[in-house]
C-alpha cells in the first residue's frame, strides 16, 4: 500500500493502466447485476506519475476529469498508439464509448454509442475495450437479445474517424452462448496481433453444457475460434462441493 487515495467515494470499482509513464485509473460507481446505468454519478479518470526515489504516486496537475456521467456496473479503458484514451460502458441497453480529444488527457469528448450493429443490447450486458496490433483498438460486447445472441467484435483503426469502424463480427453466437463477462486481453510477447477473451455463457441446466469460453481472434482473417475450458457441471461442483 503506497498511501495514495484514489477516489473516495463508496462502492467504486477501476480498472487501471500503465502507459506512456503514467498511471491512469478510471474509477466509476458500480450498480448491481441486471441494473439500468443511473445518471448524475460521474466517472473519473485519474493520472499518477511515479517517483521511483520515494516510491509514491502524485496525482497529476488537472485530474481528475470527467470520462461519462453514469453509474454503470462497468467501465474500461485503454490507449492507442496515437495515444487517445477510450472508454467503453453500457447504459441505456446500449453499448456506449467515449475517447480523449487531440492527444491531450484532460479533455475527453461527448460519449456516443458504438456505432455498429447489434449494440442495442439489455440491461444485462456489458462490454470491454483493448489496444492490439499496434494500430488498433477493439471494442467487445455481449448481446443478449434473441435476435443478436452472440458475443460481438467491433475494430477501429488509429487515427481514422471517431465514428468510423469496421463491421462488427460475432466471435461466438447462438442462443445462451453470450452473458455479461468478459475478460479481453492481448500477449505482450505476442506480435501477432492476436486477441483473446474468456467469456461466460447463460447456459444454466445442469449437466455438461458450456460455461467458459477462451475466445482467440486471428489477426489475419479476424476470424475468432473458441474452446470450452469451464461446463455448468463443474461450476456447480465448485459450488457445492460435495457432489465432486
Amino acid at each position: 500500500d503506497t498511501g495514495t487515495v484514489t477516489d473516495g467515494r463508496a462502492n467504486s470499482h477501476a480498472d487501471v493502466l500503465w502507459s506512456g509513464g503514467h498511471l491512469y485509473v478510471a474509477s466509476h460507481l458500480t450498480i448491481n447485476d441486471e441494473l439500468p446505468a443511473v445518471a448524475g454519478y460521474p466517472s473519473y479518470l485519474y493520472r499518477y506519475s511515479y517517483n521511483a526515489t520515494t516510491k509514491t504516486y502524485s496525482l497529476d496537475s488537472g485530474f481528475p476529469v470527467v470520462i461519462n456521467n453514469y453509474k454503470t456496473e462497468t467501465l474500461v479503458i485503454d490507449r492507442d498508439s496515437t495515444g487517445t484514451l477510450w472508454a467503453t460502458w453500457q447504459q441505456d441497453n446500449k453499448i456506449y464509448i467515449n475517447r480523449t480529444l487531440n492527444g491531450d488527457d484532460h479533455v475527453w469528448g461527448t460519449p456516443f454509442q458504438l456505432p455498429v450493429s447489434a449494440t442495442d443490447v439489455t440491461v444485462d450486458d456489458n462490454s470491454a475495450v483493448i489496444a492490439f496490433g499496434g494500430n488498433k483498438i477493439g471494442v467487445m460486447w455481449s448481446n443478449q437479445t434473441s435476435a443478436n445472441d452472440a458475443m460481438w467484435f467491433a475494430v477501429h483503426v488509429d487515427g481514422q474517424s471517431d465514428t468510423t469502424w469496421q463491421a462488427a463480427r460475432t466471435a461466438i453466437q447462438g442462443p445462451n452462448t453470450a452473458d455479461d463477462h468478459i475478460n479481453l486481453m492481448r500477449r505482450q510477447a505476442d506480435g501477432s496481433g492476436r486477441v483473446l477473451a474468456a467469456v461466460k455463457a447463460s447456459f444454466s441446466a445442469p449437466g455438461s453444457a458450456p460455461l467458459i469460453f477462451l475466445l482467440v481472434r486471428d489477426a489475419q482473417t479476424g476470424d475468432w475460434s473458441s474452446t470450452v475450458f469451464g461446463r455448468v457441471d463443474e461450476a456447480d461442483a465448485i459450488h457445492d462441493p460435495q457432489t465432486v
